[in-house]
C-alpha cells in the first residue's frame, strides 16, 4: 500500500509530464512536426485501448471467458479496408471542412442544422457512460493502491478531482486550434506518449505475473487445467450467453465502433496530416493490439488461481498482483499505465464531444439570442463556448459515475456505449456509399435506434442502479406485457443483454433508414452533398487535366450533342465564344477552361458524376463502353425524376432571395434613417442648449452690460427651454407608442371643439408668419368622435404647425384651410395649405420615423426631429383612423384625417 499524498504527488508529476509533452509537440510543430509520420498516427489510434481494456479485459476473461477478444477482432478485420475507407473519410473531411462526426453526418444530409443538433445530443448521451468508466477505473485503482488509513473525504472525491484537472488540461491544449483542418499536435503527442507508456506498463506486469509469480505460460495453464478453471475461460461457446451469435454480433459491433467513436473519428480523420500514413498504420495497429492483449488471458487465469476465495473484483487483478506481493514500484507503474489509458481516452473524447456541443448547440444558441457586433466579440464567444463545453462533458460523466456507474462492471458499461454509437453506422456508411440515402431516412433510423437502445440497455441500468424503483419492468415487461421485456424484447431471450440490445436497435435503425430514404424525395442540397461524399477523389487525381492529350473541338462537340443535342450545344458554344471572343473550328485544340465550361453545362443535364465520367474518358482518350453509358443514362433518369421537385424548390429559393434582398434594402434604409436621426437629435438638442448656455453666461458674467437686453435674453431662454422640452417629449412619446406603453384616456367629444382648440393654439404662430388660418368647420355638437382629446388635438396642431413651417413666402396670399367631410360612418378632416408642396415620391416617407424631407427650394434643412408625422400617424391609427396626404409641388398640400363616427368600446 502507498500513502494517499504520495500517489497524489505521483499523479501531479505525471500530469506535469503530459503538459510538457503537449507543449513540446506544439512547439515542434512550428519547425518540424513530430506527429507527421505513420508511426505516431498509428499510436494515436490506440486510444481505442482504454482503462476498460487495461483493467476490464482481465476481469471479463476471469468471469466470462475470452469473449473480450471480440472487441479487437473487429478492428483487426477492418484493417485491410483502412486504405479505402479511411482515405475516403479523410478526403471528405478536408474538402468539406468537417469538425466532428456529427458534422460529418449532418453535412452529408444537406448540411442540416436540426440533424446536427440531434446527432450531437444522442452522441453525448451514448458516450457519457463510456467516459464515466474511465473515471471509475481511476477511482477504483486509486482506492486499491492507497493505505486503508488514508481512505478519507479526499480519496472519495477522486473522480471529481480528476474530472476538474482533466478539464483544465483539455482547455489548455485542446481548444487552441479553431480550424477543423489544423492538427492539434500537442494533443496527438500526448496520445502517442500514453500509448507507449500503457503498453510498456501492461507488458511489464504481464511478464511479472507470468514469469516471477508463476513459472511461465505452461505453469499457469497447467494449474488452471488441474483445477478445472481453464475450460470455461477458453470455451468460445460458453463464454457468451448466446454462443457464436453473441461472438459474431460483438465482432460486427466493434468493427463499426472503431471508426464511429467520436475520439476515433477525430484521430482517424481530423488529426491526420497525410493520408499516406493510413496504409502503414493499418499494419502497425493490429501488432499493437496483439502486444497489449498478449498477457490478458494469463493474468486473468493467474488471478483466479492466486486470489481464489479472496472476493477481490476481477477487474482489479492487474493492480492486485504487485500490491499483494509488496512491489510498490511496479504497483505505481501499473496504476500510471491504467491512468494513462483512461486520460488518453478522456482527452480526445472530451475534445470531440465538446466541439460538437459548442458547434451545434451552444454557439448557434448564443448567436440566435445575442447580437455579435464585432469580430473580436464573436471569437471570444466561440472560445468561451468551446471551453465551457469541456467541463460540461466531464462533470456529466462524473454524475453518471456517482449515480449509476458504481453498480456496473467496466466492460458492461463500455459495451452499452458501443451499442449506442453503432446507431450512427447506417447514416455514416450509407452516406458514403448510397446515393439515395437522405435526411428523412437518417432521422427516422437514428431516432428509432436510440429509443430501442435506451429501452433495452440504458433504462435497465437505471433500474438496477436504483435510480428507477420499478424493477418489475425487467421481469414482467412494460405494462406487464411479456413481449416488452427490456432484455427479451418481442420474445427474443436467448442472447446476452448487449447482443440483444444491439440486434433490435440496429434492425429498427436500418429498416427505417432504408425505408425512409426510398419513400421520400431528398432536397437539392442533399443530392449535391451525396455526390461530393460518394464520388470523392484523390486531390491529385485530376492533375492530368493540366497535361492531358490533345482534345479537338469536334471530339468534345460530338460527345456533348449525344446528351443534349446539337441545337442546345450550339447555343452554349456561341455564348462562350461571345463572352471570351473566341471562334472554334473542328480541328482546334481546346483549352482546359472550355472543357470545364462544357462539363458544367453537361452536368446540368445528366448530373455531376455522369458529366465527370464522360469528360474524363474523353480527356484520357478512352471510349465510353456500353456499361458506362448505361450508368450515365440511369443517373440521367434519376436526375429527371427529381427535376420537378428541384424546380419547385428553385422557384421557392428565388422568391426567398427576392424577399431577402428587399428586406436588406429596407434595413439599409432604416440604418440610414437611424444615423440621420442621431445627427438631427444631436443638432436639435445642441442648438437650444448652446443658446441657453450662451445667454445665461452673458447675463451672469456681465449683467450690467446687457441690462437693456435682459428681458429679450430671458424670453429667448424660456423659448429655447420649451423647445428642448418639446423635443424630449416627442422622443419619449415615440418610444411609448412603439412599446405600447402610452396611457390613453378616451371619451366622446364634438369634433369642432377639438379642431377649434388646435386652430386657436397655432394662431399666434400663424400671425407672426403672416399666414391666414381659416376654420370652416361649423359648431355642430352632433358630430361626435370617441377619442383621446389630448393626443388627437396634438395631431391637428402638428399638421397645422407643419403647414405654417412649409409655407411659400413668394405667394401673396398664404393661407391654411380646415374643412370637414362627413359621411354615414366616418368623418374626414382636411387641412390644406398653399405652400411649397411635397414631392410624390416622399408621400409615404414623411410618415416614417425620423424622416424629414427637404424641398429643392429650401436652402437649409427645416427644424424638427422628424418625429411629428410618425407620431401623428400612430395616434390616428390607434383611433381606428387613417392619415393620408395629397400634394403637388408649388401648389398645395392636403392632410386628410379620417375617423370613425360610431365605435364600440371594445375597439379601445
Amino acid at each position: 500500500m502507498i500513502s494517499l499524498w504520495l500517489i497524489i504527488l505521483i499523479c501531479v508529476v505525471y500530469l506535469g509530464v503530459l503538459f510538457w509533452v503537449a507543449y513540446y509537440g506544439d512547439k515542434k510543430s512550428a519547425k518540424k512536426s513530430i506527429v507527421n509520420n505513420y508511426f505516431v498516427y498509428a499510436l494515436s489510434l490506440t486510444t481505442y485501448f482504454t482503462a476498460w481494456s487495461f483493467y476490464g479485459n482481465v476481469g471479463k476473461v476471469a468471469t466470462s471467458g475470452i469473449s473480450f477478444i471480440t472487441t479487437y477482432i473487429g478492428p483487426v478485420v477492418l484493417s485491410p479496408l483502412w486504405i479505402m475507407l479511411f482515405k475516403k473519410i479523410i478526403r471528405v473531411c478536408k474538402r468539406e471542412k468537417i469538425s466532428s462526426i456529427s458534422d460529418f453526418i449532418a453535412t452529408r444530409y444537406g448540411k442540416d442544422k436540426f440533424l446536427g443538433n440531434l446527432m450531437t445530443i444522442m452522441i453525448f448521451i451514448f458516450i457519457i457512460p463510456y467516459i464515466s468508466i474511465q473515471l471509475k477505473a481511476i477511482s477504483t485503482s486509486f482506492h486499491i493502491l492507497i493505505d486503508a488509513s488514508d481512505q478519507n473525504v479526499i480519496s472519495n472525491k477522486i473522480p471529481l478531482i480528476i474530472a476538474i484537472i482533466m478539464s483544465i488540461f483539455v482547455i489548455l491544449f485542446g481548444t487552441r486550434n479553431t480550424r477543423s483542418e489544423q492538427v492539434n499536435e500537442g494533443m496527438v503527442s500526448v496520445i502517442a506518449f500514453e500509448a507507449i507508456f500503457k503498453l510498456i506498463a501492461f507488458i511489464i506486469v504481464g511478464v511479472y505475473v507470468t514469469y516471477f509469480i508463476f513459472n511461465g505460460f505452461g505453469d499457469i495453464f497447467s494449474q488452471a487445467a488441474e483445477k478445472d478453471i481453464l475450460g470455461p475461460v477458453v470455451n468460445i461457446q460458453d463464454s457468451l450467453e448466446g454462443g457464436y451469435w453473441d461472438w459474431f454480433s460483438l465482432i460486427i459491433l466493434s468493427f463499426f465502433v472503431f471508426m464511429l467513436l467520436p475520439r476515433q473519428f477525430h484521430l482517424i480523420a481530423l488529426e491526420n496530416k497525410n493520408e499516406e500514413h493510413v496504409e502503414k498504420a493499418s499494419r502497425i495497429f493490429p501488432l499493437y493490439l496483439l502486444a497489449i492483449t498478449l498477457f490478458v488471458v494469463p493474468i486473468a487465469i493467474a488471478g483466479n488461481l492466486y486470489f481464489a476465495g479472496t472476493g477481490f473484483n476481477a477487474d482489479s487483478y492487474v493492480l492486485r498482483f504487485p500490491i499483494e506481493r509488496g512491489n510498490n514500484i511496479l504497483a505505481t507503474l501499473v496504476f500510471l499505465g491504467g491512468f494513462s489509458a483512461a486520460t488518453g481516452m478522456i482527452i480526445v473524447e472530451t475534445i470531440a464531444i465538446s466541439k460538437m456541443l459548442s458547434d451545434h448547440i451552444f454557439i448557434p444558441l448564443l448567436l440566435d439570442n445575442l447580437k455579435v457586433f464585432s469580430t473580436t466579440k464573436l471569437q471570444q464567444t466561440i472560445a468561451f463556448c468551446k471551453k465551457i463545453s469541456i467541463p460540461i462533458v466531464l462533470l456529466s460523466a462524473y454524475a453518471y459515475t456517482v449515480v449509476i456507474g458504481e453498480d456496473y462492471p467496466l466492460v458492461e458499461t463500455g459495451l452499452i456505449s458501443f451499442v449506442g454509437i453503432v446507431q450512427l453506422a447506417p447514416s455514416f456508411f450509407g452516406g458514403l456509399f448510397w446515393k439515395k440515402a437522405n435526411r428523412t431516412g437518417t432521422i427516422l433510423g437514428i431516432v428509432a435506434g436510440f429509443c430501442i437502445w435506451f429501452y433495452t440497455l440504458l433504462f435497465p441500468a437505471f433500474i438496477q442502479s436504483g435510480l428507477i424503483q420499478n424493477t418489475s419492468i425487467i421481469s414482467d415487461g412494460l405494462f406487464n406485457i411479456a413481449l416488452l421485456k427490456p432484455y427479451a424484447l418481442f420474445g427474443l431471450d436467448n442472447l446476452n443483454n448487449i447482443s440483444h440490445g444491439f440486434f433490435w436497435s440496429i434492425t429498427f435503425n436500418v429498416f427505417l433508414y432504408i425505408t425512409g430514404s426510398l419513400f421520400t424525395i431528398p432536397k437539392g442540397i442533399e443530392i449535391q452533398q451525396a455526390n461530393k461524399y460518394i464520388d470523392i477523389k484523390d486531390p491529385n487525381e485530376y492533375r492530368f487535366r493540366n497535361r492531358y492529350k490533345k482534345v479537338y473541338f469536334y471530339q468534345l462537340y460530338e460527345l456533348i450533342i449525344k446528351f443534349i443535342g446539337s441545337e442546345e450545344t450550339n447555343i452554349y458554344i456561341d455564348q462562350y465564344e461571345k463572352e471570351y471572343q473566341k471562334k472554334y473550328n473542328s480541328k482546334d485544340i481546346l483549352e482546359i477552361h472550355f472543357v470545364d465550361y462544357m462539363e458544367n453545362i453537361l452536368s446540368d443535364y445528366i448530373g455531376n458524376i455522369s458529366a465527370r465520367i464522360a469528360i474524363s474518358k474523353l480527356l484520357n482518350e478512352e471510349p465510353l463502353n456500353r456499361k458506362e453509358l448505361i450508368e450515365i443514362l440511369e443517373e440521367t433518369k434519376d436526375a429527371i425524376t427529381h427535376s420537378k421537385a428541384l424546380t419547385i424548390k428553385s422557384n421557392e429559393l428565388e422568391r426567398i432571395q427576392k424577399t431577402l434582398l428587399e428586406s436588406n434594402e429596407k434595413l439599409k434604409e432604416i440604418d440610414q434613417i437611424k444615423d440621420e436621426f442621431i445627427l438631427t437629435i444631436s443638432h436639435e438638442l445642441r442648438t437650444p442648449i448652446t443658446s441657453i448656455r450662451l445667454l445665461s453666461e452673458m447675463l451672469y458674467n456681465e449683467p450690467e452690460s446687457y441690462m437693456d437686453k435682459k428681458d429679450v435674453f430671458l424670453k429667448t431662454i424660456i423659448q429655447e427651454s420649451e423647445r428642448l422640452s418639446d423635443l424630449i417629449d416627442d422622443t419619449l412619446l415615440q418610444e411609448k407608442l412603439e412599446l405600447g406603453q402610452l396611457k390613453w384616456e378616451y371619451d366622446h367629444y364634438p369634433i369642432h371643439e377639438l379642431i377649434t382648440n388646435a386652430v386657436n393654439a397655432v394662431l399666434p404662430i400663424s400671425k407672426d408668419s403672416g399666414i391666414t388660418v381659416l376654420n370652416n368647420i361649423q359648431n355642430d355638437n352632433h358630430t361626435i368622435v370617441y377619442a383621446d382629446r389630448k393626443h388627437l388635438e396634438r395631431v391637428f396642431i402638428n399638421i397645422l404647425v407643419n403647414a405654417i413651417k412649409f409655407n411659400d413666402p413668394e405667394k401673396e396670399l398664404q393661407k391654411i384651410e380646415v374643412s370637414l367631410i362627413k359621411d354615414q360612418n366616418s368623418i374626414t378632416i382636411c387641412i390644406e395649405d398653399n405652400g411649397i408642396g411635397i414631392a410624390k415620391e416622399n408621400h409615404k416617407k414623411i410618415f416614417n420615423t425620423f424622416v424629414q424631407v427637404q424641398n429643392k427650394r429650401q436652402k437649409i434643412k427645416p427644424k424638427g426631429s422628424g418625429l411629428g408625422l410618425s407620431i401623428a400617424k400612430k395616434i390616428v391609427e390607434h383611433h381606428n383612423g387613417v392619415l393620408n396626404v395629397d400634394s403637388k409641388i408649388d401648389r398645395y398640400t392636403k392632410f386628410l384625417i379620417t375617423l370613425p363616427l360610431k365605435l364600440s368600446d371594445n375597439g379601445y
